[in-house]
């Protein structure tokens, strides 16, 4: 080794002309040359050759102890400390005596490598030549290290010094002096006589130098790679400044002295505050924007922060956390919020969950252990809070702060003051409503056309209900079962849990269905029944008639299909499982029998004990149409002969019957007619991306009225503010025109064909055109029997009205057919046919077989005709 002071092996070979004799006379080989301050350990052990002395003038004298061959190689070696002080090899010289042989200068090993320390003690080549014996490199401080304890403007502070001196280096006498010196410390103000705590040595009274801002700290000595380490108190700067670079070197007045080492801070302590004489007030977040996604009440609001320290990473391993605090008002509870995938270079410096207080508006996000959040490069972390319900101007303030490896102290975070503010909450409204009504005549059909679309989620988990009020004017009576003809999302009447069954007089394979919990009175007649659970679930159809005394539905079907256009799902009434209840009489294994057809498909068998009685009945085919009524029966065991000698027995098992689990809703409307009010409840969703909408059908009141201004609102758990309805259409909202003129005339029929039908027409001419017309129609009580068509200017009025039996042979009574019916003439004439079937005779007596009294009464103002949904005004 060339290191300074270390304990080092010289091996020397060497080869001799003529044998060197051991006695008479004993050789002595001598080397001389091995200048310098090393000191000699010893020699390997030899059986050729020994130590005899070494003078320091004289060299090293190896006496021959056992007689040399000429030409043959002989290797030795010895052991020495290194001198402390560097040199270069010296010239060593070879001679024997006893044996003369003359001085010969030996070659030095230039080639051989040898390994060195390098900064941190670890092994480096050492430069080439180096293997020349006695070449010395020189002393050197390792593991040189400096770190501070505060890093603010102006405070008291500590650095702390630590390094290991390859060497061991005393002073034997009172004018020997060792220091260490520090310097490039900028910045630094101390004492010209500063005090410092040394340790690893024994120090002397340490001097300051202001201008040349070098620290020398003497000491006595030092022991070689034994870790030393100086402290001392100095004040900061008061000006910010950025970490300079502080040296250390050893010098002494022994001739030995270890050229000036770069310190640096450990890596632990790399790109903290604990970096020598970097100064600054605080650390800070260059980069500290949030922001949120939504204003909107009761919506799921994503936060977006933006973050980047300054000049300071945040080390996982040192426990950094990142603090987000002030977020008051959000409506998420207490626990652990999970960060969403962001972009950058934020992905998986975070866990992947952070907690979240809702008291205090705070989120703490830990840097996972093997991460970094690098200084000065932005990083961008989202999650999800729920918005409140209400309105709210958001926080006063959000603050950044992060713990850790360096203290951030709480910041203000920088915000827009828009809807962007976090937690800042808008009332929910509608973006959009705007309704559109049909007719203004009296008594007509009026269909209503509903097109909103709100700032907020409405959902059934969330209960909301839309209402429409001040549709004042209509004469229809109030109703849970409103139908709805059309719409964009599903609204469930609000009837308690549905049950269904089957009867004979209501059975699956007529397409019929019993309900029970329709309310009494109200008809579901012309809704949409929605099948939500069970083997139908997705499936729906409408309702097309009712049968409110046996509490069954007719469900419609149309070419094969249902309203949804598929086949009718045949999958309901499906029998689960079949309860023995009691059992009475002796049976016998076997399959059972079903006792009544109101269903089919059901099979299975009864499973007995060695007494007969029933134990278990196992249901191998489900069936379809069935009732929880159902009745099997099993497989008697009973012999007629045996059974009729005796007393008649009670063959009879009970059961109680599960069927599968079903569930569907009727969709519709609940109408008010006192307020004017339609409510919808929502039984999916209404979303904020498109426009809903709904039509229904009112018919109009008899008096006249102007038209309405209505409004919109939504109740539940995110309430809307009741919103004016913008007038799409073409005419006011639920008006009724007043009818000021009357027009009657005749239609008659004077002869019946062979079948009892009867045919007659009438026309109205000279209409003044664009006028609100309302055609009433009476037919005497003759002897028609049905009203099988009446067409008015070419659109069929009404089919298939039965007269009732009273009405026959009462002259002077007249039967309703009509009733302000609105109707619309073409070119100032309206055409009327009736069709009348079952005619017998003229009872009457006038020749008329068939008399229809006509009234058409004409209003004021336009009634414009219904437009479809594509042709209407865009809403407001």
């Amino acid at each position: 080794t060339a290191d300074a002071g270390a304990q080092n092996t010289i091996m020397v070979t060497l080869v001799s002309s003529v044998p060197l004799t051991a006695a008479d006379p004993q050789s002595r080989i001598t080397l001389s040359g091995l200048t310098g301050e090393f000191e000699l350990l010893g020699m390997q052990p030899s059986e050729h050759f020994s130590m005899a002395m070494h003078d320091e003038f004289l060299g090293l004298v190896l006496a021959v102890e056992q007689t040399t061959q000429a030409g043959v190689e002989y290797m030795l070696s010895f052991h020495l400390r290194n001198p402390v002080k560097p040199q270069r090899s010296p010239t060593v010289s070879i001679q024997s005596s006893g044996i003369v042989i003359q001085p010969v200068a030996m070659l030095p090993d230039l080639d051989a490598m040898l390994m060195t320390r390098g900064p941190m003690g670890e092994e480096v080549p050492a430069p080439r030549g180096f293997g020349a014996p006695l070449t010395v490199l020189p002393a050197r401080l390792t593991h040189a290290y400096v770190e501070q304890r505060s890093h603010l403007l102006g405070a008291h502070n500590t650095l702390t010094f630590s390094f290991r001196p390859s060497i061991r280096l005393y002073a034997d006498e009172e004018d020997e002096g060792i220091a260490f010196v520090f310097s490039g410390l900028r910045g630094a103000s101390m004492p010209m006589s500063p005090m410092v705590s040394v340790m690893g040595a024994i120090a002397g009274h340490a001097a300051w130098d202001p201008v040349d801002m070098t620290l020398v700290v003497p000491v006595s000595g030092f022991e070689a790679d034994m870790p030393i380490s100086v402290m001392v108190d100095i004040t900061n700067p008061r000006r910010s400044q950025s970490a300079p670079e502080i040296l250390v070197e050893m010098t002494s007045n022994l001739g030995v002295s270890v050229p000036p080492v770069p310190m640096h801070a450990e890596d632990r302590a790399m790109g903290t505050n604990r970096v020598a004489l970097m100064v600054f007030g605080t650390a800070s977040f260059g980069v500290k924007r949030i922001y949120q996604s939504t204003p909107a009440a009761g919506a799921t609001n994503t936060i977006t922060v933006m973050m980047a320290p300054e000049r300071f990473h945040l080390h996982g391993s040192n426990h950094s956390r990142v603090t987000i605090s002030g977020l008051k008002g959000a409506a998420t509870h207490d626990g652990m919020l999970t960060l969403l995938e962001s972009s950058g270079n934020s992905q998986g410096v975070f866990n992947s969950e952070g907690a979240w207080t809702q008291s205090t508006g705070t989120l703490v996000l830990t840097v996972r252990p093997d991460q970094m959040l690098f200084a000065d490069v932005p990083v961008m972390v989202m999650f999800d809070l729920m918005n409140p319900r209400f309105e709210q101007p958001g926080p006063v303030m959000v603050e950044l702060s992060a713990s850790g490896t360096i203290p951030f102290p709480p910041a203000k975070m920088d915000t827009m003051d828009d809807d962007s503010y976090p937690l800042r909450v808008r009332p929910s409204s509608f973006v959009t409503s705007s309704i559109t009504t049909s007719s203004i005549a009296p008594m007509d059909d009026n269909q209503i056309d509903i097109v909103f679309r709100p700032s907020a989620l409405l959902s059934r988990n969330r209960g909301s209900v839309i209402t429409v009020d001040g549709l004042l004017g209509s004469d229809t009576p109030d109703t849970a079962l409103l139908p709805i003809e059309d719409s964009s999302a599903v609204f469930a009447a609000d009837l308690p849990q549905l049950g269904f069954s089957f009867s004979e007089h209501c059975r699956l394979r007529d397409h019929r269905i019993m309900l029970r919990g329709i309310p009494e009175g109200d008809s579901p007649e012309g809704t949409m029944l929605h099948f939500t659970e069970g083997r139908c679930e997705g499936r729906s159809t409408r309702i097309e008639a009712w049968d409110a005394e046996e509490h069954c539905a007719h469900l419609m079907v149309e070419d094969g299909s249902w309203t949804d256009g598929h086949s009718p799902c045949d999958e309901l009434g499906l029998v689960d499982e079949i309860e023995v209840v009691e059992s009475h009489g002796v049976f016998e294994s076997g399959d059972f029998m079903v006792m009544d057809g109101v269903g089919e498909g059901l099979e299975g068998h009864c499973v007995v004990n060695r007494d007969g009685e029933v134990v278990d009945i196992v249901v191998e085919e489900h069936g379809r149409g069935y009732s929880e009524e159902v009745r099997i029966m099993c497989p008697s065991a009973c012999d007629d002969d045996v059974c009729s000698a005796g007393p008649r027995l009670d063959m009879s098992v009970m059961t109680r019957v599960k069927l599968e689990e079903q569930d569907a809703i009727v969709e519709a409307a609940r109408w008010c007619r006192a307020s004017g009010t339609l409510s919808l409840a929502v039984f999916d969703m209404v979303g904020t991306g498109d426009d809903s909408f709904v039509t229904v059908h009112l018919r109009n009141q008899v008096a006249p009225k102007e038209g309405e201004t209505v409004h919109i609102m939504a109740s539940g758990m995110i309430p809307i503010g009741a919103t004016p309805m913008h007038n799409a259409g073409m005419v006011p909202v639920m008006k009724v025109a007043e009818l000021r003129t009357t027009v009657t005339t005749l239609c008659t029929c004077d002869a019946m064909d062979m079948y009892g039908g009867c045919h007659c027409s009438a026309e109205f001419t000279e209409l003044p055109p664009s006028e609100v017309y309302a055609l009433t129609a009476a037919v005497q009580c003759n002897s028609a029997a049905e009203i099988e068509f009446i067409v008015v200017g070419g659109e069929p009025k009404a089919e298939d009205v039965m007269l009732p039996e009273t009405c026959m042979d009462t002259c002077s009574d007249y039967f309703r057919l009509l009733n302000s019916a609105s109707v619309r003439p073409e070119g100032g004439s309206l055409a009327v046919e009736i069709q009348a079937r079952g005619v017998k005779a003229d009872h009457c007596g006038a020749g008329h077989y068939l008399k229809v009294v006509l009234s058409l009464q004409i209003g004021e103002g336009d009634m414009a005709p219904p437009m479809d949904r594509d042709d209407r005004p865009p809403p407001m």
